[in-house]
């Protein structure tokens, strides 16, 4: 049975901002992301489809970090890479603005905004390392229907569904061609 190019779901993480939530693959490639909410179209979705966009940030030529977890109490991603001459810490979380509350003395109120950006830093703790950043964002709009149309925005690709016509749909266009 041929190896598959996708990491099983167990391995990937999961980062929110209460609004949205992406997954980080293994080699630190986000490949699902749907902002700004969960039913917003998917601007990565490499989870799905290999050529349906990833956000990768970690050292250049390196597949698998030493270690992964979370911050304590947070939903902070912090992944430690080794490379052939130092060690790298990348920390990725999807941010969450101020709360709209501004009495002190009350709970929170839960209508808060979020920014719905998914940060990600590097810090060198030891020698030097060559970063690769690889970004393809592809928007995605399902119109439930076969034909793509593909719009290239200067590296931001956007698929949108053409809708197919029904028969009846096709016979009225037919008609309106004729008569022109």
């Amino acid at each position: 049975m041929p190896k598959s190019p996708f990491p099983r779901i167990g391995t990937y993480a999961f980062l929110s901002d209460c609004h949205t939530s992406t997954l980080i693959a293994p080699d630190g490639a986000a490949e699902w992301l749907c902002t700004p909410r969960f039913d917003s179209p998917s601007v990565f979705g490499a989870i799905l489809d290999r050529s349906a966009g990833s956000f990768r940030f970690g050292p250049k030529g390196v597949a698998s970090p030493l270690s992964r977890h979370y911050l304590p109490g947070t939903l902070v991603l912090e992944t430690t890479w080794s490379t052939e001459n130092g060690w790298i810490v990348v920390r990725a979380p999807l941010t969450i603005a101020n709360w709209a509350g501004t009495d002190e003395e009350s709970r929170p109120r839960t209508d808060h905004e979020s920014d719905y950006t998914l940060v990600r830093w590097a810090e060198c703790i030891d020698g030097e390392a060559e970063l690769e950043l690889s970004c393809l964002c592809l928007l995605y709009t399902s119109d439930a229907a076969d034909d793509l149309l593909c719009v290239d925005l200067g590296g931001r690709r956007i698929i949108k569904k053409k809708k197919k016509k029904t028969a009846a749909q096709r016979s009225e266009s037919a008609q309106y061609q004729h008569r022109r």
